[in-house]
């Protein structure tokens, strides 16, 4: 609920500060400070809150954000209540607002390099995931084009056996017709024969 409504008043704000940041060459310099003050005033407690609400979430880097924003206001508190004349006014006092910023700087370095380092190991582990699956695909598929080529040799063995038996058939019939138009040149003059005879017995009958 209040992360979409935090994260529109942060793109608000970095716009408000770009605007005041390009106008700063143009416009006096008390007034750009009359606004810049009152907008940080109110985006501090903001950005605080948007670092805290990822904390609950569960961003492992957002840990370091609420502790950098904390070091910089108790650096600028420290130097507001020495410029009051509440604290003592020493090297501490007096510059503790730029100690705070060192401490924003090098914590908010912290969180960006543990940041850079889940990306990296997040992207170390879609790389193994990714290689794994396309191995798989890669074991899966050549074991497909295997069995593939066994049906394949299969086929051409039944083709090649089939072709055979075709030769052989063939063969046989071409025997078997030789043996048929033997047997028909024979059972002709066999006829030829039996006509022949037939004749004789039929010019001693009618001697």
């Amino acid at each position: 609920m209040w992360t979409p409504r935090i994260a529109k008043f942060l793109r608000a704000a970095a716009i408000y500060f770009g605007l005041l940041c390009a106008a700063s060459f143009i416009v006096p310099y008390r007034i750009i400070i009359l606004l810049l003050v009152p907008g940080a005033l109110l985006c501090l407690p903001v950005l605080l809150l948007a670092g805290l609400i990822r904390l609950k979430q569960g961003s492992q880097e957002a840990q370091y954000y609420p502790l950098a924003f904390v070091a910089l206001i108790l650096g600028i508190f420290a130097f507001a209540l020495s410029a009051a004349g509440i604290l003592p006014a020493n090297v501490f006092t007096t510059q503790s607002h730029q100690v705070g910023v060192v401490f924003q700087v090098v914590l908010l370095s912290l969180a960006l390099a543990r940041k850079l380092k889940l990306l990296h190991d997040e992207n170390m582990a879609f790389q193994t995931q990714a290689a794994e699956d396309l191995e798989r695909e890669v074991q899966a598929r050549t074991k497909e084009l295997e069995i593939k080529t066994l049906e394949a040799q299969e086929a051409s063995l039944v083709a090649l056996n089939a072709m055979e038996l075709s030769e052989q058939l063939r063969d046989l019939a071409e025997e078997n017709a030789e043996e048929a138009e033997a047997a028909r040149s024979e059972a002709l003059g066999l006829r030829a024969q039996a006509e022949k005879h037939a004749d004789e017995l039929d010019a001693m009958a009618r001697q």
